[in-house]
């Protein structure tokens, strides 16, 4: 049950993660929600490849079971698809703010520190906090499939919908406001 592309391109987008970190980093002003965002992908990414190579075997019975490791990873590749999005906002709220025509005469250092905090929660506050509600509706800790690896439970039910589902289309739409607010200032100038 090997996937030797999937691996490769894991591994690949692992390490082309690294070099726009490094450069973000560099940026002074940077909001750091393109730090998270990197992040999150960076992170998916080297946990996908390295459960590709542990669990590509042929035979399910000669796995690994995956104790303790699977229940850090499985809940981490749970909450990428709420970090992902919400990072996403912080771009998009930045992107907005910087091509506003009409700026408001604010102070910076707190325009930019209270941003930055807004971007940590949205980014990393609330997957965490999405994280520790997610225990409500699990079946189980985690299911290993081939490839794939760790991979999270999720009971089928409405309180799974408002706990853990309607996240990742909420945020969505946020990040989609945002970015139809960047690009409908864009077009006044």
């Amino acid at each position: 049950m090997t996937d030797i592309p999937y691996s490769i391109f894991t591994c690949l987008g692992f390490f082309l993660c690294l070099a726009p970190a490094y450069f973000n980093w560099k940026i002074p002003g940077r909001p750091w929600a393109t730090l998270i965002f990197i992040g999150w992908i960076c992170v998916f990414n080297g946990l996908s490849f390295v459960d590709s190579v542990i669990w590509s075997g042929p035979d399910p019975e000669e796995w690994w079971d995956g104790k303790i490791y699977c229940d850090i990873t499985s809940r981490i590749k749970s909450v990428f698809q709420i970090g992902l999005p919400a990072a996403g906002i912080g771009i998009c709220r930045f992107l907005a703010d910087a091509t506003n025509p009409n700026p408001a005469t604010t102070d910076l250092v707190h325009t930019k520190f209270r941003r930055n905090m807004i971007d940590l929660f949205l980014g990393i506050g609330l997957p965490l906090i999405n994280m520790a509600l997610k225990i409500i509706v699990n079946p189980s800790r985690y299911w290993i499939q081939g490839v794939g690896g760790c991979t999270g439970v999720t009971d089928l039910s409405w309180p799974s919908i408002l706990l853990y589902h309607i996240w990742c289309p909420f945020l969505s739409i946020v990040a989609a406001i945002y970015a139809s607010n960047f690009c409908s200032a864009s077009m006044l100038m």
